[in-house]
C-alpha cells in the first residue's frame, strides 16, 4: 500500500463523518510533508474528525488505516508518532474476531472493519517497541495496551522492554499497560512490589505501582502495606502540589491517593478525611472547589450519584461513619461555605462551591438544610 494508490480508491463513494470522504486523501498527503506546528494541528484535527468524530467510526475509517500505517513507517513524515494515537482511537478489542453478521447495524460493521484493519498490523506495532524514537515507543506502548485479545504476544515484549527502557514516561506506560493486559490480575504482583520499592525507580513508576498494589489488595483481600498508606497520606498533606501541573501534582495525585485509601477501611478513611479537611480549611480560595469536590467524590461513590446538575434529591436513609464525618465537618467549617468566584465556570458571581457539589450528588445544598438532614439521621 502506498500513498500513490490513494487515487485508486473512490473516496467520494465512501461516507466520512461529515459526508463523502473526499478530503481524506488530501489530508493524508499534506500530513506526509507539512511541518508547521499550527498548520499540522489543523490538518490532524480535520483528519481525526473526518474518520472518527467524537468516537463515531464511519465507512471511510477502515480504508484509511493502511495509509496511516504507511505514514507511521515513513521516517521522513513529521511527528509520525501521532499516527499511533489515531490508530488507538480506531480500535475496539471487542470487535476483533467477530464474524460478519448480515443483521448487524452499519455502525457496528464499520467498528468491526476498523478494528480488524488496525489489529492486522500487530506485528509492526511489536517491532516498533524497538524504535529509537522515544515518542513512537511511548505511543506504541499505549496503543498495544488496548489489544487485550493479543496479550499473550504482547506481555513478553513489554516485560523485556521494562528491563532495558530508561525513559520514565515509557516505563510508567509499561507498568500501566501490564496491569491493563494481565489476567489474572495477581500474576505480576511481585513485579509491581519490586518497582515500588526500588530506590532508583522513577517517581511516576513507583506511584503507578503503588496504585496497582492497592487494586490488587482489594482483589486479594490483603491489607494495604503500611508504606503505601504512608505514601498516600503524605501526598494528601503536601500543599506544595496544590498548583502543580505535573503528572503527579495537583488533583490527580491527591484524588487517586484519597480514593485508594477510602476503599479499604474506616480507619484509613478517617485518616484521609482529616488531612483533606485540614487542606480545605487552609487552602487558597481558588483551590477549594477541587478539594470539596474530591471529598464528596470519596464519600459518595459513583453508584450513589445522580449526575451533575441534578436537582432531584434522593437522600440516603443512613450514612457510613466516613460520610457522617465529612458532612458534619462541612457543616462546621466556615471556610468551606464561604462564597468565592467559581473560576472554572468563568463566572463573576459569588457562588458557594459546596452548594453545587452537594446538589450534584443529591444532598441538601445549603448549610442549614444539610445540618437539619444530619440531625434527622
Amino acid at each position: 500500500m502506498s500513498l500513490e494508490t490513494l487515487g485508486t480508491i473512490n473516496w467520494h463513494a465512501l461516507q466520512g463523518c461529515y459526508g463523502p470522504a473526499d478530503k481524506v486523501p488530501i489530508l493524508l498527503r499534506k500530513l506526509a510533508t507539512v511541518t508547521d506546528k499550527a498548520r499540522r494541528s489543523e490538518l490532524w484535527d480535520d483528519l481525526w474528525n473526518a474518520i472518527n468524530h467524537q468516537g463515531t467510526i464511519c465507512e471511510a475509517t477502515a480504508p484509511t488505516v493502511p495509509f496511516l500505517v504507511e505514514l507511521l513507517q515513513n521516517e521522513t513524515v513529521p511527528n509520525r508518532h501521532e499516527m499511533l494515537s489515531l490508530l488507538g482511537a480506531l480500535y475496539d478489542d471487542s470487535f476483533v474476531g467477530n464474524q460478519d453478521n448480515a443483521t448487524e447495524s452499519s455502525e457496528t460493521k464499520f467498528e468491526r472493519e476498523s478494528s480488524i484493519a488496525v489489529s492486522s498490523y500487530l506485528a509492526l506495532y511489536l517491532q516498533l517497541l524497538d524504535s529509537s524514537d522515544v515518542r513512537i515507543r511511548l505511543n506504541d506502548v499505549r496503543l498495544l495496551a488496548y489489544f487485550k485479545r493479543y496479550s499473550v504476544q504482547i506481555l513478553p515484549q513489554f516485560l523485556a522492554l521494562l528491563k532495558t527502557e530508561t525513559e520514565s514516561a515509557i516505563r510508567t506506560a509499561l507498568v500501566e499497560s501490564l496491569w491493563a493486559l494481565t489476567k489474572p490480575a495477581q500474576t505480576y504482583a511481585p513485579l509491581f512490589e519490586s518497582l515500588f520499592h526500588d530506590p532508583n525507580e522513577a517517581e511516576t513508576v513507583c506511584w503507578e505501582s503503588a496504585c496497582i498494589i492497592t487494586e490488587l489488595s482489594k482483589i486479594t483481600g490483603q491489607p494495604l502495606p503500611d508504606d503505601i498508606v504512608e505514601l498516600f497520606v503524605e501526598a494528601i498533606r503536601d500543599l506544595s502540589t496544590l498548583d502543580s501541573d505535573s503528572k503527579l501534582g495537583g488533583e490527580h495525585k491527591r484524588f487517586t491517593a484519597s480514593s485508594s485509601l477510602y476503599n479499604f477501611s474506616a480507619e484509613l478513611a478517617d485518616t484521609t478525611i482529616i488531612n483533606w479537611l485540614h487542606l480545605l480549611a487552609i487552602a487558597p480560595d481558588d483551590i477549594i472547589p477541587r478539594l470539596a469536590s474530591s471529598l464528596i467524590r470519596i464519600a459518595f461513590p459513583d453508584d450513589l450519584r445522580h449526575g451533575w446538575g441534578s436537582y432531584t434529591l434522593m437522600l440516603p436513609t443512613n450514612l457510613t461513619d466516613a460520610q457522617r464525618i465529612i458532612l458534619t465537618a462541612l457543616c462546621d467549617n466556615d471556610t468551606a461555605w464561604k462564597p468565592v468566584p467559581f473560576r472554572l465556570l468563568q463566572s463573576s458571581n459569588l457562588t458557594p462551591i459546596l452548594s453545587n457539589v452537594l446538589n450534584s450528588v443529591g444532598l441538601p445544598k445549603t448549610r442549614e438544610t444539610l445540618c437539619a438532614f444530619l440531625n434527622t439521621l
